[in-house]
């Protein structure tokens, strides 16, 4: 399945699976930061997820200040096509 959803995400970022977060949350928390915490929650692992999730977005989508605009500009056409007969 295609788009964007927890599990394209998750294996594009090599991010834990759901069902390990229900039944391994220290781990799951151990792997996402690296450091122990065995009184983890679902909650506090989620949120690292989206942290995670969001860092990368904002990598991605960030502009480069070097580079300037070249001041391109968009025109809109619009073509009419009469039928011959």
């Amino acid at each position: 399945m295609g788009g964007v959803n927890y599990a394209n995400v998750s294996k594009l970022m090599g991010l834990s699976d759901l069902d390990d977060m229900d039944y391994d949350l220290s781990g799951v928390y151990q792997s996402l930061t690296g450091t122990e915490n065995p009184a983890a929650t679902s909650q506090d692992c989620m949120r690292t997820v989206l942290d995670k999730v969001t860092e990368k977005v904002r990598a991605l989508s960030k502009r480069d200040e070097a580079s300037k605009s070249s001041g391109q500009y968009y025109v809109w056409a619009c073509y009419s096509q009469t039928a011959s007969q």
